[in-house]
């Protein structure tokens, strides 16, 4: 599960990066908006890393349960 502490920094993270792309003239390619992506891709990807690892488990359970 995500915390507390983890959820207000992608947020803030998410917000400076939309001000970014805003205060860059929706320029994806300047290296604010880049390194503030990417910053973010480090932050989220434990969290689908958790997600995915989770539904693969439901998945295996599931299966191994099924009477099909």
């Amino acid at each position: 599960m995500i915390s507390r502490a983890n959820n207000l920094t992608i947020t803030k993270t998410k917000k400076d990066l939309s001000h970014s792309i805003v205060n860059n003239n929706y320029d994806l390619l300047s290296l604010e908006v880049i390194q503030l992506s990417q910053e973010l891709d480090t932050q989220m990807l434990p969290i689908f890393q958790q997600q995915l690892d989770f539904y693969n488990f439901y998945l295996r359970t599931y299966k191994n349960n099924s009477t099909l």
